[in-house]
């Protein structure tokens, strides 16, 4: 069976660069990736397939992103608390240790690096909240 010679294909573009070709083409951009590229090309299943790969992991990260998102909202006033608590009296115990008993084998820094490390852990869980609730 021979092809007919006058169906369009999708995609399909006259060649501008030898001269053929019409008005038409000239205001069209060219994409050669796209011009290369035909959807015919690609079988339904597979996009079929593809679709429903992409409905299903949707659906699996909403079934953890909710109820983690839940539980990270809930916990956040406690754990705001506790480690606001624990960096205020880590600092102030490393200050008044250090400057008002001045006890040589105190490990000031360490406590003080002990404080930070529970404001950066109050950061990361506000950044987990956050990250979380987005779409």
């Amino acid at each position: 069976m021979r092809a007919n010679p006058f169906t369009i294909q999708p995609f399909a573009r006259a060649d501008t660069r030898e001269g053929g070709g019409d008005v038409a083409d000239i205001h069209r951009p060219f994409h050669p990736v796209k011009e290369r590229m035909s959807p015919s090309g690609r079988k339904p299943d597979v996009a079929l397939a593809e679709a429903f790969a992409c409905a299903l992991l949707w659906l699996l990260w909403q079934a953890i992103r909710w109820p983690l998102l839940a539980l990270l909202i809930v916990l956040e006033p406690v754990v705001r608390v506790l480690l606001c608590a624990l960096a205020l009296a880590g600092t102030l115990t490393a200050l008044l240790i250090r400057f008002a008993v001045n006890r040589p084998q105190f490990p000031f820094w360490g406590t003080l690096g002990a404080s930070l490390a529970c404001m950066l852990l109050l950061v990361l869980w506000h950044a987990a909240i956050r990250i979380f609730s987005e779409r």
